[in-house]
């Protein structure tokens, strides 16, 4: 049996104004509301933005009863509560001997990886699995310039003078070529000042589609099919280049 619709109560309608935030914006105040910071926080770096005064606190106070942000509450509370009940399950799991221990094994079956380590939430090491792949001998700062460095990707830049640089993310993404990140990831040695944006969709594109080709074997519990869906690709100080979290 359904659930009936329930007949929403009626709302004052906002104050009218000459302009309106952005739609990233907009989208940015309604994330960080969620996350808990204050209007008055949020004017400060609206303004600090140079986006309107008049805007940016009639979005503040029109977040309060958008309907989509109420909705979205009402899921971050569930949340909450599953995050809570997933925590006493991982408490419950790791009271097991020697859960501390951090396995590392060659070739698991499927069955013994859905059993063990899926199912009882155990971590595990897949040593050897990567003998094949030719990123090993491939992957490299030079390769991704020569090969991608026509592309362009989003980055994350001027985050060292930054102390609230994953609040305000959407200023201070970038739009460059990856042969241009590339060097001055290279020349910049270890820094948090300049970062790819995390949870990117590059592999998507067709553009970055070697990269997966350099991918070798995988195990049969890992389906290639998903590899350009469910994976990040990472760049960042230190010459790091690895796909990140394949489920």
């Amino acid at each position: 049996m359904s659930n009936p619709l329930i007949t929403p109560a009626p709302r004052p309608e906002p104050a009218a104004t000459s302009t309106t935030l952005p739609d990233d914006w907009r989208q940015w105040v309604a994330e960080n509301r969620l996350r808990g910071c204050t209007p008055e926080s949020m004017l400060q770096v609206l303004l600090a933005n140079d986006l309107d005064r008049s805007a940016s606190e009639a979005a503040l106070v029109a977040i309060e009863r958008d309907p989509s942000y109420l909705a979205a509450l009402k899921f971050l509370q569930l949340y909450g509560k599953l995050a809570s009940v997933m925590l006493n399950h991982q408490r419950l799991v790791q009271s097991a001997p020697h859960y501390e221990r951090v396995e590392k094994r060659a070739h698991v079956s499927r069955d013994e990886f859905t059993e063990r380590y899926v199912r009882g939430s155990r971590p595990l090491v897949l040593t050897e699995l990567a003998r094949d792949w030719p990123a090993l001998g491939r992957w490299s700062p030079a390769d991704l310039k020569q090969r991608f460095g026509h592309a362009e990707v989003e980055i994350q830049s001027g985050r060292q003078a930054d102390a609230q640089y994953e609040q305000n993310k959407l200023a201070l993404r970038r739009t460059v070529r990856l042969g241009d990140f590339v060097d001055q990831v290279v020349a910049g040695g270890p820094t948090n000042d300049h970062y790819l944006t995390a949870n990117n969709e590059v592999l998507r594109r067709p553009e970055f589609a070697p990269l997966l080709d350099d991918i070798g074997s995988l195990p049969d519990y890992c389906d290639r099919a998903q590899l350009a869906a469910r994976s990040s690709f990472w760049f960042g100080p230190g010459g790091t280049v690895t796909p990140l979290h394949h489920d």
